[in-house]
């Protein structure tokens, strides 16, 4: 999310040495990444995401279907806009953590706005097993 909330004002930190220095960053490599915590509700995983102790859960303080604005403030596409910095995203077929439908929704997002993305497709990874997949 820090890589597409360079330009969100709000987001930026009002502690420590460097209280004047932006957040922004000049690119973001995104491996596995959720981007839109709402969704992963209704995609398929190896996690119940509607259990108050799902991962997702937990980040934003109790379970996603009673928590959809602070879920939604936590969501990378949320923080998309034509100003963000180059984006890539590697993702699985085959990931049962983090759906494959996230990184193409995020794919989508950036492209409608005009971010320069480059998404790369690992067919038949799972979570982690970029290695294993690349040897094929």
């Amino acid at each position: 999310m820090l890589g597409m909330s360079g330009d969100v004002p709000e987001l930026e930190g009002e502690i420590g040495l460097y209280k004047g220095v932006s957040s922004k960053v000049a690119s973001v490599a995104n491996f596995l990444g959720v981007s839109e915590i709402l969704v992963l509700i209704g995609q398929s995983s190896d996690i119940d995401r509607t259990r108050a102790d799902a991962p997702k859960a937990q980040l934003i303080g109790g379970p996603l279907s009673e928590n959809t604005r602070k879920a939604k403030s936590a969501s990378v596409v949320t923080y998309v806009s034509a100003n963000g910095p180059p984006v890539l995203t590697v993702h699985g077929t085959e990931e049962r953590t983090v759906s494959y439908a996230q990184a193409t929704r995020l794919e989508t997002v950036l492209r409608k706005v005009c971010v320069l993305s480059y998404f790369v497709t690992v067919k038949g990874a799972g979570h982690g097993d970029f290695g294993t997949a690349f040897r094929q």
